[in-house]
């Protein structure tokens, strides 16, 4: 029967994007369920690694054997913002691994904007394109369609798989409650 997978979404680019690290891994039994987050925009790599989290958590409850979550978040660090997707992945033992996808500049005027609104909300304005966020993202846009949120999401997702598909060289996973803990210091 092999390994079912719960991905904690329905959006159209990160689901194709997570189904394809699936498939490519020889996973091809999963579905897609749709999880409501109180935040639509994380705002730095640890809201973004949380709701990733929150979404795998959730996505486990469907009694698959592993739930993924994956969530696009947007980074200050460095002065400007930088956006990338980062997925989780945890097993039916509630151990856990992170994912990351290329990291991309975002335009640094968009500072200001993403304190009042989404990312996509953004794009749609500043492009007239509708539902950016589930076609091929601000990614897609800026690169003229070389790099979509679809890869983004694909990378991101078979990075959090490698532990579980190379068990015995990571020997050891942080459970959820382990990675809860280094979230909140």
């Amino acid at each position: 029967m092999g390994i079912f997978a719960v991905i904690g979404s329905v959006n159209r680019s990160k689901v194709i994007g997570a189904v394809k690290a699936l498939k490519k891994l020889g996973i091809s039994n999963y579905k897609a369920v749709k999880i409501k987050t109180l935040r639509e925009q994380p705002m730095d790599m640890y809201e973004t690694i949380s709701l990733a989290l929150y979404r795998a958590e959730k996505a486990i409850e469907y009694e698959g054997d592993i739930g993924i979550g994956i969530e696009g978040g947007i980074f200050f660090n460095l002065g400007y913002p930088i956006e990338g997707q980062v997925a989780v992945v945890i097993d039916k033992n509630y151990s856990v691994a992170l994912g990351f996808s290329s990291l991309f500049p975002l335009p640094i005027h968009y500072m200001q904007l993403l304190m009042k609104r989404s990312l996509g909300d953004i794009m749609e304005i500043e492009t007239g394109l509708k539902n950016i966020g589930s076609l091929y993202g601000a990614i897609g846009y800026l690169t003229n369609g070389a790099i979509t949120r679809v890869m983004l999401s694909y990378e991101s997702v078979l990075m959090a798989l490698l532990p579980f598909m190379k068990r015995e060289f990571y020997r050891k996973l942080l459970t959820v409650n382990e990675l809860k803990k280094i979230l909140k210091n």
